[in-house]
């Protein structure tokens, strides 16, 4: 699978921001308001409002990708449910919740625990109350996953508070 990292130019300068995965010859998937900036041809989620519903997207690529035994799209889970208990998270993030970087030059990888939208739902419950919250309506089941990890603070966005989930007997 290729993971790719999305940057952005400003003059002789590129900002690295984002990542995403090869889906295809000619497309990346990643999240929409990683694709605002963009001047090339993108594909955002038709229901995506800026917020954290519907955070997806498509950026075509000017070039079509060559495909080979190491550069292979990504396997994209089509089942409702997901028979397994952990996940593989993928990118060049921040490695400290409060850091003066903006990134990292390594890339790295994050295993994720899955929990239930319910669980989810209930350690998110101060961000999901409060006024002007970008989850309103909380986790929603057909919409999003739940992952994290109730041994320590990991997740793949620094751009929102992250907690630890609670341990829950389900």
């Amino acid at each position: 699978m290729l993971i790719a990292l999305i940057g952005f130019q400003s003059g002789d300068e590129i900002s690295w921001k984002c990542g995403g995965s090869l889906i295809s010859e000619y497309y990346i998937l990643t999240a929409a308001h990683c694709l605002k900036n963009f001047a090339i041809e993108i594909i955002f989620y038709p229901e995506y409002e800026n917020t954290k519903y519907h955070d997806i997207g498509l950026l075509k690529l000017s070039k079509k990708v060559n495909l080979n035994t190491y550069v292979r799209p990504a396997c994209l889970h089509t089942q409702r449910n997901i028979s397994k208990e952990k996940a593989i998270a993928a990118g060049w993030g921040n490695i400290e919740f409060i850091s003066i970087m903006e990134g990292n030059n390594d890339l790295l990888k994050v295993v994720l625990e899955f929990f239930s939208t319910e669980k989810c739902n209930e350690t998110y419950t101060s961000y999901i109350t409060k006024e002007n919250s970008v989850l309103e309506n909380g986790i929603v089941e057909d919409l999003m996953i739940c992952a994290g990890s109730t041994t320590d603070i990991k997740n793949t966005c620094q751009k929102v508070k992250q907690v630890k989930l609670n341990r829950w007997d389900t």
